[in-house]
């Protein structure tokens, strides 16, 4: 497709392959490389043979003939003849993509992501509600609900996936590209994880202690769910029947052993809460959705979370960063050209 229709409607999660002149670009240099050398070898008095003048001109012309060829085709693929080359390209990205842009060049490095794609460039568009991957379904949900909470743009099930990071990158796909995203965007990156999958073991990082006490405070003087909660706790936990199980109100979330509603036992907790809360008052039910548990200024704190704010520093840093906006991508294998039309160093973060 051609640049001028990038603009058309396109989808949630949609992609539109732009095949570049870059691949036939870069063949046809080699050739006319390789061709010339044959030429200039051909030229040269040691391989002339004598009374095989006119057989050897004739070969020679041949070559030439050839390599004027190829120049020509190069010339209609540098305007971009039939298809859009790749400065068109970029001066797209150029001009709708400023922001990103500018942070490049001032940090020297370049955002990527991993995909299944092959073409040498497309546009997408992230989805609306993207489905968890790597993640814990049930922590995925509760992430969005809380960015919900704070009026968060770019979610984990809205956004694109990208980091400074080269080697990252490539975790995440068969093939890396380079990401411009347009602007206006929003973005938001996290300074203590690198690379945010969310897991069980989050999930004491995802709730205030004080809504945990509460709630085990309750069922910790209440002799009958106590003894309940316990036996389901062991049950989800495949331990006997003699297996200590604690909770001290007063030092939680301190380590006692035995303990529940700690880092590596927190969703058998939650989950063995869940299996008495319908013999709790009203006020408690609500619990039974993990969603309510998430408290957004924890969050915020315990992922030293950034939103819509220093993307240069999210650049340097080097960590995931989830970005909102339709956006431009780039074969990486092209960095090097990329680097250049930017005018920035060959430097490359892998």
């Amino acid at each position: 497709m051609l640049l001028q229709d990038l603009f058309e409607k396109i989808e949630p999660g949609q992609r539109k392959a732009i095949q570049l002149q870059i691949d036939k670009y870069e063949r046809a240099i080699r050739d006319i490389e390789d061709q010339e050398a044959n030429l200039s070898d051909l030229y040269s008095d040691t391989y002339k043979i004598a009374g095989a003048e006119k057989e050897l001109e004739d070969l020679k012309q041949s070559y030439q003939k050839y390599v004027d060829d190829l120049k020509s085709k190069l010339a209609s693929a540098k305007q971009g003849k039939g298809a859009d080359s790749f400065e068109k390209y970029m001066a797209a990205i150029v001009r709708h993509c400023p922001t990103i842009v500018s942070a490049c060049k001032s940090t020297g490095k370049l955002l990527y992501r991993g995909t299944k794609e092959d073409a040498p460039a497309f546009y997408g568009k992230p989805f609306n509600e993207r489905v968890a991957k790597d993640s814990s379904s049930i922590m995925h949900d509760a992430w969005n609900h809380a960015m919900d909470q704070m009026s968060v743009v770019a979610r984990r099930d809205n956004s694109i996936f990208t980091t400074t990071s080269r080697s990252l990158a490539s975790n995440f796909g068969t093939q890396i590209y380079i990401v411009f995203f347009r602007d206006p965007f929003h973005f938001t990156w996290s300074d203590t994880d690198r690379d945010l999958v969310l897991s069980a073991e989050m999930m004491i990082r995802m709730v205030n202690p004080e809504t945990v006490k509460e709630i085990m405070g309750y069922v910790w003087q209440n002799d009958e769910l106590r003894e309940e909660y316990k036996k389901y706790f062991r049950i989800l936990r495949y331990e006997s029947p003699s297996y200590q199980v604690e909770f001290d109100v007063n030092s939680y979330p301190d380590e006692i052993y035995g303990g529940v509603f700690k880092k590596y036992n927190f969703q058998h907790s939650f989950e063995a809460l869940v299996q008495i809360l319908p013999k709790l008052p009203p006020e408690f039910q609500k619990y039974k959705n993990f969603n309510v548990w998430v408290d957004p200024q924890k969050i915020t704190e315990e992922f030293g979370l950034h939103i819509d704010e220093d993307l240069e520093g999210a650049f340097n840093k080097g960590y995931e960063i989830t970005i909102r906006a339709e956006y431009y991508a780039i074969r990486a294998d092209l960095e090097k050209k990329v680097r250049q039309y930017l005018g920035m160093s060959q430097y490359s973060n892998y």
